[in-house]
């Protein structure tokens, strides 16, 4: 019983010392680093995206279809692409498509949503007449609707509404006022070209994949797929 107790601790001395000295090169090379705490005062985290707390106006849900080959290889033969809208008027667009190329017509489709969005939210309706009722509730706000600050004449209170389709929606200070806006989508070659190589990666990197890697990577993107408009500031 001791001798393999003894045999158990040497082993595991000798698997310690067989991974510090494989550590030790790597932590050599980088210099000593100190966990500093914040100072009192400091050591609160605050919420400061006042954009994040504006409803996103458009989403894409993205579903691809493949085909599995003789050798296990996930082939795409398909997608269908739906839009959902915080707008009635632009909401449940349906696109489905199933053919040669699918992750080239695929990219084609998401650019023309894009440029369909784009022209959507680059809309400024102003603000419709309010009802007497509306209008003696904000008269009588004394406080940010979205960050709960009082109103004060260096940040006063503003008509927050939506400028696609000029409801009003609350009354927010002007500084609440400035961030909640909807953005228009970035630049999509960047994104079209990051997400197909993060997605399904080059094609001479696809054929080099193992039919595991390939199967797993596929069918990640197949269970579900989110591609939502990235958003950059439009002022």
């Amino acid at each position: 019983m001791n001798i393999k107790l003894l045999f158990v601790r040497t082993a595991y001395i000798l698997s310690v010392i067989n991974t510090v000295s494989r550590i030790i090169p790597e932590c050599s090379r980088h210099p000593a680093q100190r966990i500093q705490y914040p100072e009192e005062g400091h050591n609160i985290l605050k919420f400061d995206k006042i954009q994040h707390m504006f409803p996103v106006p458009f989403v894409l849900y993205a579903d691809f279809k493949s085909f599995i080959k003789p050798d296990g290889e996930h082939e795409p033969s398909g997608f269908f692409c739906l839009r959902v809208s915080k707008f009635p008027e632009h909401d449940h667009n349906i696109y489905t498509y199933s053919g040669d190329n699918v992750l080239q017509e695929f990219f084609k489709h998401i650019k023309h949503e894009q440029e369909t969005i784009d022209k959507i939210l680059v809309t400024n309706v102003p603000i419709n007449p309010l009802t007497d009722e509306k209008a003696s509730a904000h008269d009588v706000a004394t406080a940010c609707f979205t960050c709960e600050r009082p109103f004060t004449t260096a940040n006063v209170i503003t008509k927050h509404h939506c400028h696609i389709t000029g409801k009003y929606i609350a009354p927010v200070c002007n500084n609440c006022n400035l961030q909640l806006k909807h953005r228009k989508s970035a630049d999509a070659p960047r994104l079209r070209r990051r997400r197909s190589r993060r997605a399904f990666g080059t094609a001479a990197s696809r054929r080099q994949m193992t039919a595991h890697s390939e199967k797993r990577v596929l069918s990640h993107n197949q269970a579900f797929l989110l591609t939502q408009q990235v958003f950059a500031d439009t002022a």
